[in-house]
């Protein structure tokens, strides 16, 4: 394989691990009745929360006892 090649290659997987990292994060509302994590910060559900705003792990929000917010 080639310089060039090999930088390329490189570079994709950097971008495949970094989106897929990113795309493993959620948002959740740390309050007592909140039930949902939310995977964009900007949704309307998630804007309701007048608490603490805490970014999780999905493996981490469902653990806590969230669920997939219906609006996304």
């Amino acid at each position: 394989m080639d310089k060039k090649t090999l930088l390329a290659f490189v570079v994709i997987i950097l971008l495949l691990v970094g989106c897929s990292s990113k795309g493993n994060k959620v948002h959740v509302c740390i309050s007592s009745g909140a039930e949902r994590y939310h995977y964009d910060e900007d949704c309307s559900g998630f804007n309701h929360c007048t608490h603490e705003r805490r970014e999780v792990t999905l493996s981490e929000a469902k653990a806590m006892g969230y669920t997939v917010c219906r609006m996304e």
